[in-house]
């Protein structure tokens, strides 16, 4: 790591070098965009009711991975994309437990 000596050094050129510095870190830094057309969030009370679930069911499904959580402070929001990424369907075939088809 590179040490400076601000000795000798007058408050606008410290100015310009921090300037500089953080120009050069915060081009690495990934933005998140919230301007999409679909970034409707929705609250905890909404996503259950949309998926016809209760709130322990959401938390665990959240807790679990299964269904993406934003937290703001101490507020959860979920993104209706997400919600709806989600979703799997699933297409059910008549089988036994065994495997073999009925």
């Amino acid at each position: 790591m590179q040490s400076i000596i601000l000795q000798g050094l007058d408050v606008s050129d410290l100015r310009l070098l921090i300037s500089d510095v953080l120009k050069e870190h915060t081009k690495k830094v990934p933005v998140l965009s919230l301007q999409n057309s679909n970034s409707e969030f929705l609250t905890r009370q909404e996503v259950a009711k949309r998926l016809k679930i209760s709130l322990p069911t959401l938390h665990d499904y959240s807790k679990r991975g299964i269904i993406p959580v934003f937290r703001i402070g101490n507020k959860v929001r979920y993104k209706l994309a997400d919600i709806e990424s989600s979703l799997i369907m699933v297409k059910y075939l008549k089988f036994k437990h065994n495997g073999t088809q009925k």
